[in-house]
Order: C-alpha cells, then structure tokens, then sequence
C-alpha cells in the first residue's frame, strides 16, 4: 500500500466518540483511510458482503454481538482481510488467544496512539504473505510444469513425500498418490541395493550431480535416468530428505551407443578394407601365375596342382570382396529398380535353401523404387535369410515384407538414427531363437559369429551393412530371447525411371587376342609383371609404368597410338582415373580401363566417365583380355 492510496476500512464499533477518536489517530498517524462505520453484525454481514477491505477493526463487545464473532464470520467466507481488535480491556489470557486463533493485532483503546503502527505493520505482513504465496504459487508451477522429474523422498522411510507430474508420467503412473505409495528401492530402482549403494555414496556431499541409475517404470520397461540434486540434514547432520531432479535419458544412451557403434564399424571397416586392398593384389598375382601355368603346361600333375591354386584362389576372391562390401570400399553398379521384382523374383530360388520346414511368406507394397545394387541386393536377401534359417532349427516362420514409409511414420525409438525422408523398407522376420543385447551389439562386426566352428565365416551380415550403407540406406535389429528376429532395411525411395535399366550380360568365349599398344599403370610391381607377360603373350604391346608421373612421360615418348590406357584406379599421388582423363588429352582416341580391388570411397559407376570401363580386382586374365576386345572393337 503507497502513501498515495486511502485504506478501505470496515470498522465495527457501536460507540461513536470512541469511532471518531480512533479515526483521528489514525489520521495524526499519518494514515489516509476511507472508512465504512457499522455498529452491529446486520450491518458487518451487508458491507462485508458487498465491499473488498484492506483492513478490518472491531471493538471486542457490540449489542448482542462481539469481535471475536466477526473475526470468526470474515474468516468463514475465507478472507484473509488483516483483523485488528481495539478495546477497552483485554486479559493477557483473552489477548493471547485471540493472536492464537490469527487475529493480526489487539488495542488497548486507552494507548490508541499505537493504533497506527498496528494497522500499518497488519498491513505489511499482510502484503508480505501475499508476495510470499505468489512466489510459492509461481515456484510450484515451475516445478509442476518443469519437463524433468522432481521429487523429495525419505531417506530412512524409502518412499517419495513429494513428485512433479513429470516423475509420474516417467515412471509411467496415473497419479502422484499411485507413486506416492512406492518403495524406490522395491517398485522404482532395477537393483534393490542400488538405491542403497548411491545413498551412501552422496552421504558426505552437499549436492550432487549427473548420477545415472537404472530405474523401471510401472510396466516393468526398463530406463536409464540422471539424477541431480542435495540431502536436508538434521539438527545431528544426518541426511533425512533428498531433493532431486530426475531426467530419463534412455533414448540419449542409445543415441550414445547406435553413435559409437557406427564409428566402432566404421573403424573396422577402414581396417578391413585396408587389409583387403592388399591382399587383392597378392591374390591377383597368385591367381593370374596359377592360371598362366594352366595355358602353358599340359602335365596333368601340374595342371591338377594349379587348378586346386586357381579353386582356392577363387574363395579368397569372394572372402576380399565380402571384406571390401563391408569397408564400403568397392565401386558400387547402382540402377533404378523396382524392389518387389527384384525380391519376389530372388525368392523363387529360396525354398530349397530354407528347408520344407520353414514356411515363408512375401508381402509387397506399390511400386518401390530404390537404386541399388541388384546383385549385392539379393547377397543381402540371401545373408539375413540363411541366418533366420539357422536361427530356426526346428522350422518356424521366415516373413519377408516391402513397404514404403516417411520418416514421420518411423518409430523414432526403434531406430532414432535414421534421417528425415521417404524409404522404401524390406524387413526380414523370423520366429527363431531370437538374441540377447550382448550379441546384437556385435552382429554387423567382421568374423563375428555364433555359429559353432567351420559353419560360417562370420561375414554374412558385416557385409550386408556394407552393402546397405553403400547404398546409402540403413538396417536396424530387434530382437529378444525367444521371441526371434526382425531386421529391417530403409532404402532412399527414388522416382521411377523412364525406361527399364537392364543389368548388363557377363562376357564369356575363349581368351582373344590382339596387337594394339596398352598403357599399363600399376603401382603394385608382381601384379603389373604379370600382367604386362600376360598382355605381351596375346599380342599387345606394352608400356608399363609404377606411376602417373612415369605415365605422362611415357605417353609424350611415344610415337606411335596408345589404344588403351589400363591403370589402377587408388594409386600414391594422382588418381588412376583423374590421370588417363589427362593422358586422353593427348591421346582422345585411348580407351579407359580402371582396375581396382579398393576405393578410398563410394564410387558409383557413372562417377567414372562415359569413356571408362571398370574391372574388378581380383580378376582372372581371361577376364581381362575379353575386356580389352570389347572396348577396343566397340
């Protein structure tokens, strides 16, 4: 109340010199009032039932009615309007009671002069708890709005005394009066002697923070939470209260783990890639001296010896090229295709592979457009199938479905990491033996297997993730003990193309043979000696160069036509397939092959150039001889 404002005033007092006198004081006390005189409680009940009052003054005896009646009257409609006494003569017994039962102040009517001071300090603490009950008001709705959970809990009783809604709506009740009739440690923490172990940890403490726990909500799902906070202590120290703050953060914990799973694969991949690239290319030698031996000898021993080089070489071949998937470290032969055809037309070839007792089934969806990988797409359907087969023993159900989704139809819990955008999805869903968090958490590692020893590589599925991510798609896994497996594959949806992209037809004859001039690029010495013997046996003649460098030089030295320029496509320094770009400057008829085993990144094969053919290491020189003819009788 400013010094500027008149106080509204009830004042019950039947005698009216001892009003007028009051009023005086009052004013000599510097207060401005504007005063409703009543003199009995008709009177009392018709103001106070018409007009609002800073303050209320009442003798303690009017006719046939009393003070304490119209304290206990105004406090009946629930005013909390300050109430001040002022009479002749009041008992300390009297007196005592009536600041008791919340009267602000009584007056003596004969030291009226202290009538002032006990309206005004009424006043104030009436304006003091009003301030205090707003910012009560204002700080329960914060904690009652707040979109983190807060609570107080006993520490000795083992139950909340306090919870916001959002505690409520975590541990996925209907009530703060459902979860105030928890015992944390039985109905609330996972372990019962957590909540025991943590309570001696902060015991010492004044606060704490960031402690993750592992808590259950009403139905038995289990979360990870992080609570912050300090102990009210008694008069002895001891800790008997703990206010806190709880945050579930379960989806971030598996944010954090789907995140240091991809780098962790990423990692492994880099490595395997590595490992691959090199071994390429001493297989590449063994193969292509295995095969040579075959075109020149007709000892059978030898030729027996050789062929079991060529058969072996051949696994190994597959075992790289698994590797390389992985590592997302081969050029990828990506084409616009429908993917129900290219599944239901894979499937035809599936039953005697899955055994009579596994029954399957195919749901597709309206056309599916994605760009991909026929071949390394079906190696994906083959991969998750033969490991559903496994995982079902005694038979069960295989489903395979295709279905086209948005992002915003995607259960952001099952699979957070998938981004915004239209996919087309192939789940692969099995009734087998299902698996537990451990070993879902290194299904997609290289050799990882839990099959029993020589009844798998281990590589089945680490390839499929490299397929998947080189298509630039994504795969997540559900699964649980006994309740089999779902594996689900989002493929970037793409428009239909305007006319059907047809897979090109595997070359095949005898080795032909030719007299063009071959510039040959390899930095890896074994590989391109036996090459160049090769190409010089059929005819060719050979430049060879370790190097871009060595090439360029090569090229400006030469006379005569370079017909085709054969180069690795990762070499130190300059790109294979940036070099024979340059070297076609100054030789525009040259035909391009690249030859590689490794990429350093995804390489569609349209990145390569219109003029560029593409061989994939290892090859057989059959292979690479057939390539030859085709680009240069092209």
């Amino acid at each position: 109340m400013t010094g500027e404002e008149s106080l509204r005033m009830l004042y019950l007092e039947d005698t009216k010199a001892d009003f007028e006198l009051c009023l005086r004081t009052l004013e000599k006390g510097g207060l401005r009032v504007k005063v409703d005189h009543v003199v009995n409680e008709e009177q009392f009940r018709e103001r106070l039932s018409s007009e609002v009052y800073d303050i209320v003054l009442a003798d303690y005896r009017v006719p046939g009615w009393s003070g304490m009646a119209a304290f206990h009257l105004l406090r009946s409609r629930h005013l909390d309007t300050p109430f001040v006494l002022v009479t002749g003569s009041l008992g300390d017994e009297l007196a005592a009671d009536c600041i008791k039962q919340g009267m602000s102040d009584f007056v003596l009517k004969d030291r009226l002069t202290r009538l002032p001071i006990a309206v005004t300090q009424a006043i104030e603490r009436k304006e003091s708890a009003d301030a205090l009950r707003r910012t009560e008001a204002e700080f329960q709705s914060l904690v009652d709005r707040a979109p983190i959970g807060i609570y107080r809990s006993s520490v000795k009783e083992d139950r909340f005394l306090t919870v916001n809604p959002a505690l409520v709506k975590m541990l996925g009740y209907a009530s703060a009066d459902e979860v105030m009739t928890l015992k944390l440690s039985r109905d609330v923490y996972v372990k019962t002697r957590e909540r025991k172990e943590v309570l001696e940890e902060i015991s010492g403490l004044d606060s704490y923070i960031g402690i993750e726990l592992q808590w259950k909500r009403k139905d038995g799902q289990l979360m990870t939470v992080r609570i912050s906070g300090r102990p009210i202590r008694n008069q002895e120290g001891e800790a008997v209260i703990q206010e806190v703050v709880a945050e579930d953060i379960t989806k971030q914990k598996s944010l954090e783990q789907q995140l240091w799973q991809a780098q962790r694969m990423e990692a492994v991949g880099r490595l395997a890639g590595g490992v691959a690239h090199d071994f390429n290319n001493l297989l590449m030698v063994v193969n292509s001296c295995a095969e040579l031996v075959l075109q020149h000898t007709s000892d059978d021993r030898i030729r027996k010896y050789a062929g079991q080089i060529v058969t072996a070489g051949a696994k190994a071949t597959l075992v790289t090229r698994q590797l390389l998937t992985f590592g997302r470290r081969q050029v990828f032969e990506s084409r616009v295709l429908d993917l129900n055809l290219l599944v239901r037309d894979f499937t035809k070839f599936l039953p005697p592979l899955i055994g009579e007792d596994v029954e399957m089934s195919l749901v597709t969806t309206d056309p599916a457009f994605v760009k991909i990988d026929a071949g390394q797409t079906e190696q994906v359907v083959m991969n998750l199938v033969v490991n559903a087969r496994d995982a079902m023993p005694r038979g069960g159900k295989l489903a395979l479905e295709i279905a086209t989704v948005d992002l915003e139809t995607i259960d952001g819990v099952l699979h957070p990491l998938v981004p915004a955008g239209r996919y087309v999805t192939l789940s692969v869903s099995d009734t087998g033996i299902g698996m537990d968090v451990e070993t879902k958490g290194r299904i997609f590692e290289p050799f990882f297997t839990t099959k029993e020893a020589g009844k798998g590589t281990g590589l089945g599925l680490a390839t499929a993730f490299g397929i998947i991510k080189q298509a630039g798609g994504f795969i997540s896994v559900y699964s649980e003990r006994g309740r089999g497996t779902t594996f689900r594959i989002y493929f970037p949806r793409v428009q239909e193309p305007s006319r059907p992209q047809a897979l090109p037809a595997a070359s095949a004859g005898e080795i032909p043979r030719g007299s063009e001039t071959i510039l040959l690029v390899e930095d890896e010495a074994g590989l391109r000696a036996i090459t160049k013997e090769f190409l010089e046996s059929i005819g060719y003649t050979v430049l060879e160069s370790p190097n871009a460098a060595q090439a360029f030089t090569l090229s400006l030295k030469h006379a005569g036509h370079i017909h085709v320029i054969l180069t690795d496509l990762v070499m130190p320094g300059v790109r294979g397939s940036e070099m024979a770009f340059r070297l076609k400057k100054s030789h525009p008829t040259a035909k391009i092959i690249l030859m590689s085993g490794y990429s350093d990144r995804v390489i569609a094969v349209e990145e390569l150039g219109p003029d560029a053919l593409f061989l994939q290491k290892p090859f057989k020189l059959s292979t690479l001889a057939q390539k030859l003819r085709s680009v240069l009788d092209a």
